[in-house]
C-alpha cells in the first residue's frame, strides 16, 4: 500500500453511536439483537427489513446489501467485529441513503468503520461516502487514487476526506480483516497476477469482446476477493467487461468461488460470461434497483452458468419479464411503493456454510462452500 496521509479525525464516536442506538430502539430493533430476522421494512427512508445481529459473540462473517436503488453499498462485519463498507450509494435525496447506510451499520451494532472502500467515482457509489464522511468515524477510506474523469464527484470525495486516513490500494494489497482474508485483485485499471487457484477457462473460446473504456472510471474499480475458510466473495465494483476479460483470460487468475456480487448492478458494460462461467458461483446477488441494472442480457449470462444455484436480487426489474429477474421468494423489493428498502444478508460459518436471507420475506436458503 502506498503511505496513509493521516491526520485529525472527527471525534464524534459516542455521540453517534447513541444515535444510531436511538435510532434501532425507535424501529423496534436493538443494535445488538441476534437473529437474522426477517419480515418486512420498517417503511420510509430509514426501511432497511430485518437485519438483526450484533458483534459481540459472533462466530460468523455478515455481508449486508443495503438498497441504495441501483447505487452500491455493501457492509462486512468480521468475526472478530471489524467492519468494512464497500461504497455508499447515492448522495442527496433528504440523505435517503446515508439514512439507510446508517440504519444498517446500528442494526450490525458497527460504532465505527474500520474501512470505507470506495470502489471508484460515479455518484451512485462515492456520492454516499462523501455524505457519510461527516456523519459516521472512519478509519480509513480506501481507493484506487485519482480520477480519471473530472468533476465534482472526485473533488467533493477529496475534500470530504481531507485530514483523514486515506490509503491508495493496488492489486495484490491485503486489508488486515480478523481472520478474513480482504485481497485487492484490481484497481486503477491493473489487475492481480494469477492466484494459486487460477484455473483453466473454456469459456474463453470464442468468448464476446468490448472496447476498452480507459478513461471511464468503472474501468477503474477498486475490486477484492474475500476468503473465510472455505468461503469465497467477489466484488468488483462496475469493473467494465474488457477489464474482466483480461482477468479471466486466457486463465481465470481468480478461480472459483462460492459467492459472486453481479457487477455494475447486473448492467450490460459488464459481466462477460467469460468471467462469471469461469468464476462459477454458486450464487450471485444483484444490487439493482427497479429501472436500473439487470439487463436481460447479464440474466442470460448468470442463468447459463455451470453450477450456480440462486440468484438473489435487491428489486425486482420492472422493464423486465420473469425470465430476467430473480423470483419473488428471492427479490428483496418487489414493488416501488411503498419504498421499503429491504436488505439481503448473509451469514457465513467458519464451517464453510453461508445463509443467505431475505429481509422482505424471511426467505432462508443455506449452501456449503466447495
Amino acid at each position: 500500500m502506498n503511505r496513509p496521509e493521516k491526520g485529525s479525525r472527527q471525534g464524534r464516536a459516542a455521540l453517534v453511536l447513541l444515535a444510531l442506538l436511538a435510532a434501532g430502539v425507535a424501529c423496534g430493533r436493538s443494535a445488538n439483537s441476534g437473529g437474522t430476522g426477517g419480515g418486512g421494512g420498517s417503511g420510509g427512508r430509514t426501511g432497511t427489513g430485518g437485519a438483526g445481529g450484533g458483534s459481540a459473540g459472533r462466530d460468523t462473517l455478515e455481508i449486508y446489501w443495503i438498497d441504495v436503488e441501483g447505487g452500491a453499498a455493501t457492509l462486512m462485519v468480521s468475526p472478530t467485529g471489524q467492519s468494512l463498507l464497500v461504497d455508499g450509494g447515492f448522495p442527496g435525496n433528504n440523505d435517503r441513503d446515508l439514512d439507510r447506510v446508517l440504519s444498517v451499520l446500528a442494526q450490525a451494532g458497527v460504532a465505527r468503520l474500520d474501512y470505507v472502500v470506495t470502489t471508484h467515482y460515479h455518484v451512485d457509489h462515492v456520492g454516499g461516502v462523501t455524505a457519510l464522511a461527516s456523519r459516521f468515524p472512519v478509519a480509513q477510506f480506501i481507493d484506487h487514487g485519482p480520477s480519471v474523469e473530472s468533476g465534482a464527484n472526485y473533488n467533493n470525495y477529496v475534500a470530504a476526506t481531507n485530514g483523514k486516513t486515506r490509503v491508495t490500494v493496488k492489486p495484490g494489497d491485503r486489508l488486515p480483516f480478523g481472520d478474513v482474508e480482504i485481497l485487492i485483485v484490481s484497481a486503477g485499471g491493473n489487475l492481480i497476477d494469477a492466484l494459486p487457484t487460477a484455473t483453466t477457462n473454456a469459456a474463453c473460446a470464442d468468448a464476446p469482446q468490448m472496447p476498452e473504456r480507459p478513461t471511464d472510471e468503472n474501468a477503474q474499480s477498486v475490486g477484492f476477493i474475500a476468503r473465510f475458510g472455505k468461503f469465497d466473495f467477489v466484488d468488483l465494483g462496475d469493473l467494465t467487461w474488457a477489464v474482466e476479460d483480461r482477468l479471466a483470460c486466457p486463465t481465470n487468475r481468480l478461480g472459483t468461488i462460492d459467492l459472486l456480487q453481479v457487477s455494475h448492478h447486473g448492467l450490460e458494460l459488464s459481466s462477460s460470461p467469460q468471467l462469471v462461467h469461469g468464476l462459477a458461483p454458486l450464487v450471485a446477488i444483484m444490487n439493482n434497483g427497479a429501472s436500473k441494472g439487470g439487463a436481460p442480457m447479464t440474466w442470460d449470462t448468470l442463468k447459463s452458468t455451470p453450477g450456480l444455484q440462486d440468484i438473489w436480487a435487491l428489486h425486482r426489474v420492472t422493464a423486465n419479464d420473469d425470465a430476467h429477474n430473480a423470483i419473488e421468494a428471492l427479490t428483496a423489493n418487489v414493488t416501488t411503493s411503498p419504498d421499503a428498502a429491504n436488505i439481503i444478508r448473509t451469514s457465513v460459518g467458519r464451517d464453510g456454510q453461508y445463509t443467505v436471507v431475505n429481509a422482505r420475506n424471511g426467505e432462508t436458503r443455506t449452501y456449503r462452500s466447495r
